[in-house]
């Protein structure tokens, strides 16, 4: 800015505020193109601000619900929205489920194949409260809990008594497969169940994006430092044109210049005032 006054001055004294003004008026314009230009290459900010907070006080309040819910894969989540009954995309996300739990690849594979071979049992299994499922799996079965898990079957799916006993008796001999994927088709359940519906919409429909957005603002960031660095090299050149002494040897030769004149002016008014 000392060097732009000064080649200003160079050119004509009385045009120093004028070319202030100027000065003023490109700083603005500059900032205001940038300003438009900003949300294109930093694009990540937009969600990050608009949907990032509520997404932040949802996860605060039901964070293992939400971990869960964030292990599958948007197009299983979405599936699943679409058509909870789907047998295909119900197993893909118990496994995924499972991934996230600790269990290893292979075991994942077998969590996702049983769920799909076993999906009737599934159901029937999910649609019992724990207390219930686990009072039937005992040896003997306690037949008041049999009653109870045929009557919250029969309500569940919209059956008879009959029908629902029917569909318990089918779970004995799927008992060792329900075991392995039982605990991840509750943790699905449950954190289906934590999470309110409204806050649940807004997590599926924002999530995924406002995670990617966590993944890309770094490097977005990254690339408008790199814009900022091309805006300072497009003015290197203009250092040339401007007034000033670039060269310290030759600037400080005109400060000696100067100060060797201001002394003289001052020896001077000395001895007319003597």
């Amino acid at each position: 800015m000392a060097s732009f006054t000064e080649t200003v001055e160079k050119h004509n004294p009385a045009a120093t505020a004028t070319g202030l003004a100027v000065w003023g008026w490109v700083i603005r314009a500059v900032l205001a193109v940038a300003f438009v230009i900003l949300p294109f290459v930093v694009s990540a900010a937009t969600p990050l601000i608009d949907q990032g907070q509520p997404l932040q006080a949802i996860v605060a309040a039901h964070p293992d619900a939400v971990a869960t819910l964030q292990a599958l894969d948007p197009a299983t989540a979405a599936a699943l929205r679409t058509n909870p009954a789907d047998r295909v995309a119900l197993a893909t996300a118990l496994g995924e489920v499972a991934r996230s739990s600790g269990a290893s690849p292979e075991q994942a594979t077998r969590v996702q194949a049983v769920a799909r071979q076993r999906f009737a049992e599934l159901a029937t299994a999910t649609a019992l409260d724990p207390t219930t499922l686990a009072a039937i799996s005992r040896t003997p079965p306690d037949p008041a809990a049999v009653a109870t898990a045929a009557a919250e079957v029969a309500r569940a799916f919209g059956i008879s008594p009959a029908q629902a006993l029917t569909r318990l008796l089918a779970l004995a001999p799927a008992r060792d497969d329900l075991a392995l994927v039982q605990p991840y088709a509750a943790k699905l359940q449950a954190a289906n169940a934590a999470v309110p519906p409204a806050d649940l919409a807004y997590l599926q429909a924002n999530g995924a994006k406002v995670q990617k957005a966590q993944a890309d603002n770094p490097g977005q960031w990254q690339t408008w430092w790199w814009v900022t660095v091309g805006g300072q090299v497009l003015f290197v050149p203009f250092i040339f044109v401007m007034a000033g002494r670039w060269n310290p040897r030759r600037a400080r030769e005109d400060t000696r210049k100067h100060d060797e004149l201001v002394d003289r002016e001052l020896a001077a008014l000395a001895a007319q005032q003597t």
